[in-house]
């Protein structure tokens, strides 16, 4: 029984992500990334090891830097648990630098190519430039729910 529902559930996520019809490619050696084999934009990462700081430069296709995604964290009293015993609340930060517009996303990736699936599934980027109605409406819909919970 354990290995059909296992059988389902993986047909199904298959045909879900097979479905998307979205082919994300990124090339590690010039850090480009092809959207249905059409180069899209650039990611660049900084630190993200044993440095504390962690974000990632992305550039369009005329090598613009357009977005910033800045991993943070914060400890919050609410937040503890036995699982989670400090508290610490970790969260993305998509600055658009142009706009001065900022998102926040409860994810935290390290690999530039759940970033760059991330932004493909969330179709920020068209014909290579970000798509300034759809950050616009993602900037609405994801707001700044974290570090609205921070107290200084």
């Amino acid at each position: 029984m354990r290995l059909i529902k296992m059988i389902i559930i993986t047909s199904f996520f298959f045909t879900v992500f097979h479905l998307s019809g979205q082919e994300v490619d990124y090339n590690k050696k010039n850090n480009e990334v092809r959207i249905d084999g059409v180069y899209s934009f650039k990611i660049i990462k900084h630190g993200c090891g044993f440095e504390p700081d962690c974000y990632f430069d992305i550039y369009d296709k005329d090598e613009v830097k357009v977005l910033k995604i800045v991993y943070k964290s914060f400890k919050s009293p609410v937040e503890i648990s036995q699982s989670n015993p400090e508290g610490i609340v970790r969260y993305s930060q998509f600055i658009f630098l142009e706009t001065e517009k900022i998102a926040e996303i409860g994810a935290v990736w390290m690999k530039e190519k759940k970033i760059a699936a991330y932004i493909a599934k969330n179709s920020l980027f068209k014909n290579g430039k970000l798509d300034e109605a759809t950050v616009h409406e993602f900037v609405l819909m994801k707001a700044t729910p974290y570090s609205d919970r921070i107290k200084f």
